[in-house]
């Protein structure tokens, strides 16, 4: 397996498709936004393709000087249940091995109809490596857990990335998610 930069006429179809239907449209950014901060060098857009060229998933990942977020991830489908997402992801704390490498996920801590979901995402993180930070963002409008491999981060530096790399109307819809007990 082997993560390739993106290339619109090389799988470009199949990584948009897999965006628009893995991530409800609340969490998704344009992906014009995206593609404008790859750019920029501040996204890394990588598709997720088998030794022979196969398309498996995507990871789309904002970097911002010592910091990588790994800000959508996605097997297909059909795919996933072989270890692809693991092996993924293993590929990807190798790329960015060297920089602070992190994620967000749905919480686990708010009560909704897709807990077994958010579950189940958040043990294979921690399957694969990733800690629960201490604490939560409400992510426009949505409450995130913190997860990181192998370092730790704190809500001021994950702002200040947001904030750097995001256009101001999306950084303002950021904040510290109140405790939950």
């Amino acid at each position: 397996m082997k993560l390739i930069n993106f290339n619109p006429n090389s799988h470009g179809k199949e990584l948009n498709e897999l965006y628009l239907t893995a991530f409800p449209k609340y969490e998704r950014k344009p992906f014009d936004m995206i593609l404008e901060g790859a750019e920029k060098g501040n996204y890394e857009i990588l598709s997720i393709e088998s030794d022979t060229g196969k398309f498996l998933g995507l990871a789309i990942t904002i970097l911002y000087e010592g910091y990588a977020l790994l800000d959508y991830f996605a097997v297909l489908e059909t795919e996933r249940g072989n270890g692809i997402g693991t092996k993924a992801l293993n590929l990807l704390t190798d790329r960015y091995n060297g920089k602070k490498f992190f994620l967000e996920s749905e919480s686990t801590a708010v009560p909704c109809s897709n807990l077994n979901q958010r579950f189940r995402r958040k043990k294979f993180y921690e399957k694969c490596g990733m800690t629960a930070l201490n604490f939560q963002v409400d992510l426009f409008g949505t409450i995130m857990e913190i997860l990181a491999y192998n370092c730790t981060i704190t809500f001021e530096e994950y702002y200040s990335i947001q904030k750097k790399i995001l256009p101001q109307k999306f950084a303002d819809k950021i904040s510290l998610a109140p405790t939950t007990t």
